[in-house]
């Protein structure tokens, strides 16, 4: 009806099921019944165009669903599967981030270590960095804070509040014109 498809695989039986559902773009598509709402959408920003991200998770499917969310709203997105390997990232010449979205709990070195590093790099201060956490207390909260986190937010994600609080708090907003180098 949408002229989307749905494919469907699986590899047997305990092995899940992977459901891919694709729907075309088009702004055209979104009605709205109250005209002011549809005054509103047109004139806020509808895409994280220019941002360049840094996604950190050791857990694959929670780090590419952030990672596809992120490329569909047009942010240049790396990834990464631990601290280490994103801090390399970090350091390394030409690098180039306006935000750093990461998981806290992760092997080896969790999302604090990183954030502290991220930190006490060059620039790495106008860095937006995000926690995205199964931790959700007032007290994690505030431990992400004071290790230098920008934002906390709970698993699971709302994509809904996530892509805007990005817009909102990006080093664009903040009237930065183009990304940070952080090494």
């Amino acid at each position: 009806m949408h002229g989307g498809s749905v494919n469907i695989a699986s590899e047997g039986l305990g092995c899940g099921t992977k459901v891919i559902v694709r729907l075309p773009r088009h702004n055209e598509w979104v009605i709205s019944a109250a005209p002011q709402a549809q005054e509103t959408q047109a004139s806020s920003p509808r895409s994280l165009d220019g941002l360049a991200i840094l996604v950190v998770d050791d857990e694959a499917d929670a780090r590419n669903a952030v990672a596809d969310l992120l490329k569909l709203e047009g942010a240049k997105v790396a990834v990464c599967d631990s601290a280490a390997s994103a801090y390399e990232k970090l350091c390394a010449d030409g690098a180039s981030f306006d935000v750093v979205v990461t998981d806290i709990c992760m092997p080896f070195e969790d999302g604090y270590s990183l954030v502290r590093k991220l930190r006490a790099l060059r620039s790495g201060g106008r860095v937006l960095a995000i926690a995205v956490t199964g931790r959700a207390t007032t007290s994690d909260a505030a431990a992400a804070l004071e290790a230098g986190f920008d934002l906390h937010i709970a698993k699971p994600l709302d994509f809904e509040r996530f892509v805007p609080l990005i817009r909102r708090f990006s080093p664009h907003a903040r009237g930065l014109s183009d990304a940070v180098p952080v090494g």
